[in-house]
């Protein structure tokens, strides 16, 4: 409810789950979680889609209210890149490999 009071108008860009973002649209992040999050996980991907990379000025909010873990100076806001990912039960992204990286998913 918070989420959709704060940034319910604010534009979003779900895509399909892929080794490539696919299937981009831009709708308002109200209209991502009513009709999107509910969804139940189907085989076709482009039926599948999550949020993930609003690196857009309308999220720094989120981003900026994220509290980083105790790692000590390498957790400084100067050097981490906080990314935001939204997506109903059973989507996002498919196993993949990248750098150091940390990872924290919430239910």
């Amino acid at each position: 409810e918070r989420l959709l009071a704060d940034m319910g108008d604010v534009n979003c860009t779900p895509s399909q789950a892929g080794s490539q973002r696919k299937g981009i649209e831009t709708m308002r992040l109200r209209e991502y979680i009513d009709g999107w999050m509910q969804r139940e996980v189907r085989r076709d991907s482009s039926q599948n889609k999550y949020v993930f990379g609003e690196f857009g000025d309308a999220w720094a909010p989120l981003r900026d209210a994220y509290v980083l873990p105790p790692c000590g100076p390498a957790c400084d806001r100067t050097r981490v890149a906080v990314t935001i990912g939204l997506g109903g039960l059973h989507s996002g992204a498919p196993w993949h490999s990248h750098g150091a990286a940390f990872v924290e998913v919430l239910h």
